[in-house]
């Protein structure tokens, strides 16, 4: 995750949390899209 320290605490827990969630599913299609190739 390629975000300031300072930006993250000036986050509230709402934006923090969907944060996380957005990297959670790009990492969820990029593991897929691996899986499909490797087929």
């Amino acid at each position: 995750m390629n975000i300031h320290v300072g930006e993250w605490r000036k986050m509230s827990a709402k934006e923090r949390f969907e944060l996380i969630c957005q990297q959670a599913a790009n990492n969820y299609k990029l593991w897929i899209r691996r899986i499909e190739k490797s087929r």
